[in-house]
């Protein structure tokens, strides 16, 4: 858990070093820096890559997923996208989908690499499921997540949050 806040710290710090070379405003929906102490668990990460504007299929795959990304935020899970590309593909992506998530950028891959997710040949985005102790609860792509994989996933996300709660509760007693 050290480690993903650490991660998190220096994206934030990467995001404002990028802000100074873009020059478009960023949309409604993107944030403007993330703010890790909005980002608490469990959380759901959608790892994107902008620049694949030639993935028809890819984008088709992110607009089904705004439906899911919304049940995960009515039951309490934080929705993150982590773009693999700069400000300018995600405001591109946005203006046609009304990404309904802040947006981390990870230039550099490392949550990529912290969470095993590789695009090779595949550009579909990646769908992670993390919970309170960055244990990762699900992985998948967003049209692998129906009905029956979100009521699994927020039962055992929202059991181990409540488990969590309990604890520090007795702690303080």
């Amino acid at each position: 858990m050290v480690g993903l806040t650490a991660l998190l710290l220096w994206g934030t710090g990467r995001m404002s070093h990028y802000q100074s070379e873009v020059t478009e405003a960023p949309s409604t929906q993107q944030a403007e820096s993330l703010e890790v102490e909005k980002v608490v668990p469990p959380r759901v990460l959608v790892f994107f890559d902008p620049s694949r504007t030639d993935c028809v299929q890819c984008e088709l795959h992110v607009w089904r997923f705004a439906y899911y990304t919304f049940q995960f935020q009515r039951a309490g899970a934080e929705v993150i996208g982590v773009a693999a590309g700069l400000r300018s593909g995600v405001a591109q992506l946005d203006s046609k989908l009304a990404l309904p998530w802040e947006t981390l950028y990870d230039l550099s891959a490392q949550l990529q690499r912290f969470y095993g997710v590789k695009w090779d040949a595949n550009p579909n985005p990646v769908v992670l499921v993390v919970d309170s102790h960055g244990d990762v609860l699900y992985r998948g792509q967003p049209q692998d997540v129906d009905d029956r994989l979100e009521g699994n996933v927020l039962t055992t996300v929202l059991a181990a949050q409540r488990g969590a709660d309990s604890t520090v509760a007795q702690q303080v007693d």
